[in-house]
């Protein structure tokens, strides 16, 4: 599954067929679970967690596990935030800012993560060791996301920096 967030495409792709590898690509290893991949090589303020890939989510979860170990020892700021899902149910969320997130080499830091036991934590068996479903919030910072099911890897691909000079010329006066 290839998520192009420049091209705002989504492609399938056959897996038979190694994906092509992207300039500026970062690979880490997953494992499955329930027909999802999760990232074995994941932190959350250098704590270990696992982290779900989760394409149908726009926001960023976190379970009450992965909230009492990272944000209520250091006493961070957290608002409380309504939130209907596609069943039409409400749920509370409490949001807070998690100094760095680690998937592999990439860092992501001062990222905004909602915090609630939904139920995909429990689908997944990941309610009692604090986990993450990563959502398209922080998966569009990339410019591309691969999801190679078969080969149990992600490989996130960063976006394009662009940059630009001034040309100084100094002249006679």
């Amino acid at each position: 599954l290839m998520l192009d967030f420049e091209k705002r495409l989504i492609t399938v792709e056959d897996a038979n067929r190694p994906p092509p590898r992207m300039d500026g690509e970062i690979v880490v290893t997953a494992r499955r679970r329930r027909g999802q991949l999760i990232l074995t090589q994941a932190r959350a303020n250098g704590l270990p967690i696992d982290a779900v890939i989760d394409t149908g989510t726009e926001i960023t979860i976190g379970n009450l596990a992965l909230r009492d170990k990272i944000i209520r020892r250091r006493g961070v700021k957290v608002e409380k935030l309504l939130v209907t899902g596609v069943t039409g149910v409400t749920v509370e969320l409490e949001m807070a800012r998690v100094n760095e997130i680690r998937l592999g080499s990439v860092i992501l830091r001062d990222v905004s993560i909602a915090f609630a036991d939904v139920p995909p934590f429990e689908v997944f068996g990941l309610s009692k060791q604090p986990s993450l479903l990563l959502g398209t919030d922080l998966l569009e910072t990339f410019r591309r996301v691969s999801l190679d099911f078969k080969a149990r890897k992600v490989r996130f691909q960063l976006k394009k920096c662009k940059t630009t000079g001034i040309r100084l010329r100094t002249a006679p006066g």
